[in-house]
C-alpha cells in the first residue's frame, strides 16, 4: 500500500476505515450514487476481516435461501436476533440489519457481479432457538478467476485458515 502523504488535503463524501467487504461495499455504492469515497486500510493488503471468513456472511432472509425455497421472515431474524443477544442489543440496528442485508446481496448480485449461495447444512449457531434456521443464512460468494483482479491480485489478503480457494460445499 501506499504511504500516508505528508499532507492530508483530500475532500470525500465518504471516509471509509478498511477494507473488509462491508467497508469495501459502501465505498463501491457511494461511487455508484456518483460520489468519492475514501479508503484508509492500516494492513499492507485489502480484506480485512473479510479474508479471514473466506468471504462468508450470515443474512437472513436472504435471496439466495428464497431461490431455494427456504423460508425466513423478517420476525424470525428479530426474534433469533433478540434471543442470542440476552437483552443486550439495539432494536434499531437490529432492524436496519435485517431489513437491509438482502439488500445488499441483491445489490452485489446485480451491480457488482458477485455470486452468493446459500451454505447448504449450516445452521444457525442456536438453530433451536426461537426464529433459528437449521439452514439458510449463512452464505459465501461464487469463486472466482483471481486473474481478473489485475494489477490488485497480489494486494488482497489472503485467509491463513484456507489459503486454497474452495466453497464450504467442496471441504
Amino acid at each position: 500500500m501506499a504511504k500516508a502523504p505528508a499532507r492530508w488535503d483530500m475532500e470525500a463524501d465518504m471516509v471509509v476505515v478498511g477494507s473488509g467487504s462491508g467497508a469495501l461495499c459502501s465505498a463501491i455504492r457511494t461511487h455508484d450514487l456518483g460520489g468519492k469515497a475514501i479508503v484508509v486500510e492500516r494492513a499492507s493488503k485489502v480484506g480485512g476481516g473479510t479474508a479471514y471468513s473466506g468471504g462468508s456472511v450470515w443474512v437472513p432472509n436472504n435471496p439466495p435461501m428464497a431461490k431455494l425455497g427456504i423460508k425466513d421472515s423478517r420476525e424470525d431474524a428479530l426474534a433469533y436476533l433478540t434471543a442470542i443477544s440476552g437483552g443486550k442489543h439495539d432494536l434499531e440496528v437490529l432492524e436496519a440489519y435485517i431489513d437491509h442485508g438482502p439488500r445488499v446481496i441483491r445489490y452485489q448480485e446485480e451491480r457488482m457481479g458477485v455470486r452468493w449461495s446459500v451454505e447448504r447444512g449450516m445452521a444457525d449457531y442456536y438453530p433451536e432457538g426461537p426464529g433459528g434456521k437449521a439452514e439458510g443464512r449463512f452464505t459465501s460468494p461464487h469463486l472466482f478467476d483471481a486473474k481478473l483482479l489485475g494489477e490488485w491480485g497480489p494486494k488482497v489478503r489472503i485467509s491463513p485458515h484456507s489459503p486454497f480457494a474452495y466453497t464450504d460445499a467442496e471441504a
